[in-house]
């Protein structure tokens, strides 16, 4: 196979030999000479002197005697320019975004040599155009006249008012930034190009080699065209097109090289029919992006030589630099290298979330009373993250438990700070200053731990090792510019900066090119050529890109100044894909043919050239993902032995003291398997701090709230009067002291005794609703009144003896009565309810069906309970206080059977007999555990995701 660079190399080394130390070798990037050198020593005979070899961004450089300034720095400078011509006092932060918009149009005025003065001009009142534009083709000064008439009428919009005024200051930006660059001889690039066209003009461009040579170049800049001229004048210029005789003419891959080898001829290699050359093509469509990662194994297995450790063998293209990852991950072991040089985003990496993680634990952070807390949320998010996991130990465990368990909301410092490294992340730094060192600290001690990790084969992880060391650079160089220009912000913005800053950043991943499996960014492919080729997201608006790169100058005015625009790339990316395919053998193109979002999943029109304007012999492929959705089916668990034996832990007659309580036989009754999940599985729900007040909570404080304002009418045995109830229900600072003790024992149970709680925001809220329930329920409980409390939350068991196998069996019920009170209707057992009201029931045996009134169940099962506890008394009397009806005027307490009152005699038969026949059905060894066909009841269930019902 014939490489273009091979080519090059051999055509040089005979036509200078051992003169090379006088030439300039000039690439479009770094890589193409690293590839070149490799086939330059392969021409070699005896030793030489090199030749210099540089990237034209690093020619431009040399030539302008201007250093490079970085990105951040930059747009730091533009800022402080901005503001003052705008004079604005908008956040650094919310200006980087536009900062960067502004010095990518500043480059591409200054690379295409814009007079900065006309296009940042006001034109809806210049009459003349023509006069003013005499250089401007008339196709563009129409374009220039198109946008501007649609400022020039009467009334403007808001958004075109805000438009001119920043239009009218950006000659003022772009000339006093750029006198600020002059003053420290530095650049953006382009102003680095514009540079070199001044000296050029100057005549002061001193060019310090024999010969300048331009290998593989496309696309060129009005300044890179002005200087391949200014150096073929002086005899001092060779050019090297890389090209096909297949796209030269007529067609937008060639349309640049057409007039590039028009005005400057190239060498003659011989080497530019590759596209009429045998080749096996093969098209893979893919349903997921990450499917286009996961089948590189098998597409690899198709290709000759592909793990050979010549670099020019095999190559896998990323358009899209997230896939970088997925792609590493998927690669098979294999005995030769895998070399990556590609940007790969910041913002996707565990070293940005990380980041996230460390800003907003300092952005919640409070101190109370000299105390330093964090939001639980941002220590669990510290705690959870997977840089954590290397260190991750009963301290660490310990710590998430304890902050589930106690509902911690914020956690003071102290009892965080169990080791020295978390002593470094749980601080508080001050300033900006020393939250810079706050953070590079955290980032070298997790650098450090990881390193030691690595044994040097682990390639994500040495990926990983170097996204550490890119956020720690990025923000040691924000701290540097700061203190260079003498910045004064508080912590709060320096973090959003901060954030905005690195977010936005992309890591130069470059490995040792030359030997392996390359795995490369489509930038990076320019002048190789490669055997087998793989070029993953081959999508419509991935390759070529349908987004334009975000401008403050309009389409028609680019357009009419000649700036580069949608067009412009799109000849470009043509240019890169028939150059890359032009002499490999094996090409496999991959697309995701799912749409998602603005995908859509259609074939890149690269693909549809190759299919219907050649005459190659193209094999299609569609990868099945094989993941398909199951038929729903119920649920069901049998009884097994191991399920029998947890069972029996529920016989009371083998001396197990273990218990069902009235909500488990009605968890039994509404999804036995749901009662399975929970009662024999042990799968304990998840503990989640609360931070504001859920309805099981709810119904908690209430029912604590009530209790605590009854206890010393218990105790004292008092009986609570009409008038007693009217007292309390006056008595705003009593209920009040009530609620807040409700909230300490139900909701702050880690706070110490003397510490005041403070409610906030929805908690408020709460308390509030709690006080006019209370208010309400002090109200209606007048009508009922006198009474007697003779219980608040007492506990209370029965036994219920039935058999199984012709066993005797025995399980006991335990539960919590929420109030037993005495009455003239007798003695009442009373439970309060938040939920739906259903005061009625047909039947004993109905109160056992799937969709029968549980809540009535569970107050007969309560008066049992009460009655083998206490004995026959007075008539037992089951009541159901439900504070969704407290409101109403008509509101009734009794448990009502075909709409009478009932007492706990009338049913106790009954009761007994369904209560027996139940247990006997739950120990059945032959009865199942089954999913409800209710997905109602799912719809709160912890298990639906186990269930496939979330």
């Amino acid at each position: 196979m014939q490489y273009f660079l091979q080519e090059v190399a051999r055509d040089v080394y005979k036509k200078y030999g051992n003169a090379l130390s006088g030439i300039c070798l000039v690439f479009p990037n770094r890589r193409s000479g690293l590839f070149f050198k490799r086939y330059l020593t392969g021409e070699l005979e005896n030793p030489i002197w090199s030749p210099e070899v540089l990237t034209i961004s690093d020619l431009m450089q040399q030539f302008s005697g201007l250093q490079k300034a970085d990105q951040l720095s930059l747009i730091f400078m533009l800022y402080q320019v901005f503001k003052k011509e705008k004079q604005s006092q908008e956040p650094f932060d919310e200006f980087y975004h536009w900062g960067e918009m502004l010095l990518r149009d500043f480059d591409d005025i200054d690379k295409y040599l814009v007079d900065p003065r006309d296009i940042f001009r006001n034109l809806a009142r210049l009459k003349s155009l023509e006069d003013h534009f005499s250089y401007l083709t008339e196709e563009q000064i129409e374009s220039i006249r198109r946008f501007w008439d649609t400022l020039n009428v009467s009334r403007l919009s808001k958004e075109q008012n805000d438009f001119i005024s920043i239009w009218q200051v950006l000659y003022n930006v772009y000339f006093h930034f750029n006198r600020v660059l002059d003053e420290q001889k530095q650049g953006y690039e382009g102003k680095i190009y514009r540079a070199v066209t001044d000296r050029i003009n100057s005549q002061k461009l001193t060019p310090k080699h024999d010969k300048y040579i331009f290998i593989g170049f496309n696309a060129l800049t009005p300044v890179e065209h002005r200087l391949f001229k200014e150096l073929k004048q002086r005899e001092k210029a060779v050019f090297y097109w890389d090209y096909d005789h297949y796209y030269l003419k007529d067609h937008e891959a060639g349309s640049f090289i057409h007039q590039n080898m028009e005005h400057f001829q190239g060498e003659d290699l011989g080497v530019y029919d590759g596209l009429k050359q045998d080749k096996h093509i093969q098209f893979v469509n893919t349903p997921y992006d990450i499917s286009q990662a996961k089948i590189l194994p098998d597409l690899l297995t198709d290709m000759p030589d592909k793990y050979s450790s010549s670099p020019d063998k095999t190559a896998i293209v990323l358009p899209e630099e997230h896939l970088l990852l997925p792609v590493l991950n998927s690669l098979p072991e294999t005995p030769g290298e895998v070399n990556v040089t590609m940007g790969y985003p910041v913002y996707s990496t565990p070293a940005f979330s990380f980041l996230l993680t460390l800003i907003r634990l300092q952005e919640n952070v409070k101190k109370q009373n000299g105390e330093v807390q964090f939001y639980y949320n941002d220590v669990l998010s510290v705690l959870n993250h997977q840089y954590l996991g290397i260190i991750r130990d009963e301290q660490v465990e310990q710590l998430i438990e304890q902050i589930h368990k106690h509902n911690k909301i914020y956690i003071p410092s102290g009892e965080l700070t169990v080791n020295n490294l978390f002593r470094a992340v749980f601080a508080l730094p001050e300033s900006y200053e020393s939250l810079s060192d706050y953070l590079l600290d955290n980032y070298y001690r997790f650098y450090t731990l990881l390193k030691q990790q690595n044994s040097g084969e682990n390639y994500s992880l040495r990926m990983e090792l170097e996204s550490i060391y890119y956020v720690y650079i990025a923000i040691k160089r924000l701290k540097e510019i700061f203190k260079q220009h003498q910045a004064n912000v508080k912590p709060a913005t320096y973090l959003r900066i901060l954030e905005r800053v690195v977010k936005n950043q992309s890591i130069p991943f470059q490995g040792e090119p030359l030997s392996g499996i390359q795995v490369m960014g489509l930038l990076e492919t320019r002048t190789l050529d490669f055997e087998n080729l793989i070029i993953l997201s081959m999508n419509e608006g991935v390759f070529p890109q349908a987004e334009s790169t975000p401008s403050f100058i309009p389409f028609s005015l680019r357009k009419g100044f000649g700036l580069p625009t949608y067009e412009h790339n799109d000849a470009i990316y043509a240019y890169y894909f028939y150059r890359l395919v032009q002499r490999a053998k094996n090409i496999t193109l991959v697309y995701n043919s799912g749409s998602d979002g603005l995908k859509t999943g259609e074939m890149s029109r690269f693909m549809h050239q190759l299919k219907f304007e050649t005459n190659f012999d193209i094999r299609e492929r569609t990868v099945v993902s094989g993941i398909s959705i199951p038929e729903a089916r119920s649920v069901t668990v049998a009884k097994t032995p191991e399920i029998l034996d947890v069972l029996e832990k529920y016989n009371a007659i083998s001396g197990s003291e273990k218990n069902f309580s009235p909500s488990a036989i009605n968890t039994y009754l509404m999804c036995s398997l749901q009662f399975y999940y929970r009662y024999i599985a042990g799968l304990k729900e998840p503990e989640e701090v609360t931070e504001n007040v859920d309805l099981p909570l709810f119904g908690s404080l209430l029912h604590k709230a009530i209790q605590l304002l009854y206890e010393p009418y218990r105790m004292d045995q008092n009986q609570i009067s009409s008038d007693e109830l009217k007292k309390l229900e006056r008595n705003d600072e009593l209920i009040e002291a009530r609620i807040m003790e409700a909230f300490r024992e139900e909701y702050f149970s880690d706070f110490p005794e003397d510490k005041k709680i403070n409610l906030s925001g929805k908690n408020l809220l709460i308390k509030d609703i709690i006080y006019q329930y209370i208010k309400q329920f002090l109200k209606v409980e007048q009508k009922f009144a006198p009474f007697l409390p003779l219980a608040l939350e007492e506990s209370c068991q029965t036994s219920v003896n039935f058999g199984v196998d012709g066993k005797e069996k025995s399980a006991v019920i335990k539960g919590d009565i929420d109030r037993v009170d005495e009455h003239d209707a007798g003695i009442r057992i009373i439970d309060y309810k938040t939920g739906q009201p259903q005061q009625s029931y047909k039947d004993v045996p109905s109160l056992f069906e799937k969709y029968g009134n549980h809540a009535a169940l569970q107050a007969l099962i309560y008066s049992r309970m009460y009655s083998e506890v206490h004995g026959p008394q007075k008539k037992i009397v089951p009541g159901l206080y439900f504070f969704r009806r407290i409101y109403q005027d008509d509101f009734d307490w009794s448990v009502k059977m075909n709409k009478h009152p009932v007492s706990y005699d009338e049913v106790k038969v009954d009761l007994e007999e369904h209560l027996r026949s139940l247990l006997e059905e739950i120990f059945d060894p032959e009865e199942t555990f089954t999913q409800t066909d209710d997905r109602n009841t799912c719809r709160f269930c912890p298990y639906a995701k186990i269930c496939r019902r979330d």
